[in-house]
């Protein structure tokens, strides 16, 4: 830790100031240990890691796309056009409806505007409930966050007791991510068939842009709060130990 000049003056005790967190005033010595594990993950080597993971994904992307090219060329499909507009069989089974198609000259299975308009509005209000559910966990973590925290330093561990909240609440917050990350790949999935497009073309769309959604909320909810709310933390720190130093007089 010699190379990182702020733990190094915290540990050392060259600041004598004095912090307080809605209690008594304590030393910045006190928090050493958390400046010390605080610079393991935000050093000058994150810049280098960054830079590296860069020129991976870079020479990734464009080796995958050599291999495919070669895979084509030895399989004789590079003349090979997907026909994105032919109609998808589950829509042909699902869709008992025939309507007489002018251009083809064929009648055609053909799904009203009034039925499209449902299944679109029906689907949309569950994706919007799935993103309002990771919204209301992020909230929750802020609650978990700050009440455990005012609980822990109620009881008189405030010295570890900012870590012990802080690797407890990412450690529950990557595992929502991973299991609601499956869970929204299947939600997508289902939601896209349920509303029964007509073509493939129109399938992949719909069933990229539900993923998408999903994972960016799932994935960067917690970004977007650091970035716009997290300096907003004095009102629910105010609340929330209020409300947890209350629940605790009457525990006791």
């Amino acid at each position: 830790m010699t190379g990182d000049p702020v733990s190094s003056e915290i540990c050392e005790g060259k600041i004598n100031n004095k912090k307080a967190y809605l209690c008594d005033q304590k030393s910045l010595k006190s928090g050493c240990d958390y400046a010390k594990l605080s610079y393991l993950f935000d050093n000058w080597s994150t810049v280098i890691f960054s830079v590296c993971m860069s020129l991976w994904a870079t020479l990734f992307l464009e080796g995958w796309k050599r291999y495919h090219s070669a895979v084509a060329h030895r399989w004789g499909l590079m003349d090979f056009v997907c026909e994105e507009k032919t109609i998808r069989p589950d829509f042909l089974y699902r869709i008992k409806t025939r309507r007489y198609n002018p251009i083809t000259q064929k009648e055609e299975p053909y799904l009203s505007v009034k039925k499209k308009t449902v299944n679109i509005l029906a689907s949309g209000a569950t994706v919007l409930f799935f993103i309002f559910l990771v919204v209301a966990f992020v909230f929750g973590m802020i609650v978990y966050r700050v009440l455990v925290r005012g609980l822990l330093m109620s009881a008189g561990d405030s010295q570890y007791g900012f870590v012990l909240v802080s690797v407890t609440a990412a450690t529950i917050n990557m595992v929502v991510i991973v299991l609601m990350s499956s869970l929204y790949n299947k939600l997508a999935h289902r939601l896209t068939v349920w509303e029964c497009p007509r073509t493939q073309h129109d399938f992949d769309n719909q069933y990229t842009f539900k993923v998408f959604l999903f994972q960016f909320v799932n994935y960067y909810s917690s970004l977007f709060y650091i970035a716009f709310f997290k300096h907003f933390k004095e009102f629910f720190q105010l609340f929330f130990v209020d409300l947890s130093l209350d629940l605790t007089r009457k525990a006791d």
